[in-house]
């Protein structure tokens, strides 16, 4: 099997994993740019500390690649904003139905921008797989508001991320991941600071303990996405996103 298709399978099934940390931290009274601010900045640590093991170059981080390294920044940032609000708004496994719609945005972008060619393989994929997550979900309007529709925005948002692995393919990851990870911990404190009084903060250990996990998810799905871009096309991976249906059902 192509490696890229069992990188992208393994970060499918771990990312819903993260997502319920978030959710329980959503629940318990943390705020979405707290969770996020805290969650990017042990990214940022893991992927650092992983440079270091593998005498990756540090100062290319910044200097190199930046155009793409910025699109992937700001739409990582947008996506984790779009997901964290759904998830605060509806259940799990209806923010992940609602992300359904993240192959067809690939689908789109990837033939548009990339010039991928699109068969009726593909496409015959996409649908059954929408059809089987909606069978095995079974959402309904009892569990559903429309600040759920906010998991759109982070569909789209993550399709731009794997058609922009694609494109700059040969681009670091670890460099990618690190740049990414340092610029949203540095937007999303400064947001979470300037809305949140000085008395209202309150980071426990409960909280940096979810939070450095999902930082360890976080950093690992990322890493693995990024590299199956290397050896597959967006295209081609976009269906197999659906099997993070299977850990948003169980966890849910």
């Amino acid at each position: 099997m192509n490696k890229g298709y069992v990188y992208f399978w393994i970060a499918s099934l771990i990312l819903p994993i993260g997502d319920t940390m978030a959710k329980f931290l959503l629940g318990s009274g943390y705020s979405i740019f707290n969770i996020t601010s805290f969650r990017f900045l042990f990214h940022f640590l893991i992927i650092m500390g992983l440079m270091i093991i593998c005498k990756k170059n540090l100062k290319t981080i910044f200097t190199t690649n930046i155009i793409p390294k910025t699109i992937i920044t700001i739409t990582v940032i947008v996506m984790m904003l779009g997901v964290y609000e759904a998830l605060k708004n509806t259940s799990v496994a209806i923010t992940i139905s609602l992300t359904l719609t993240t192959p067809i945005f690939t689908l789109l972008i990837s033939w548009v921008l990339l010039k991928e060619r699109i068969t009726i393989k593909i496409i015959s994929t996409i649908i059954i797989g929408i059809i089987g997550a909606i069978i095995i979900i079974r959402p309904t309007t009892e569990h559903f508001n429309f600040g759920g529709l906010y998991a759109l925005i982070g569909a789209f948002g993550f399709s731009v991320i794997t058609t922009t692995s694609r494109k700059y393919n040969k681009v670091d990851v670890m460099e990618t991941q690190a740049f990414m990870s340092f610029f949203a911990t540095i937007v999303c404190y400064s947001i979470f600071l300037a809305s949140t009084e000085i008395t209202e903060i309150n980071i426990s250990s409960q909280f940096l303990l979810f939070a450095f996990a999902i930082g360890i998810i976080s950093a690992v799905s990322y890493l693995l996405i990024q590299t199956a871009h290397r050896y597959k096309e967006a295209s081609n991976l976009a269906p197999i996103q659906y099997f993070e249906i299977v850990g948003a059902v169980i966890l849910d």
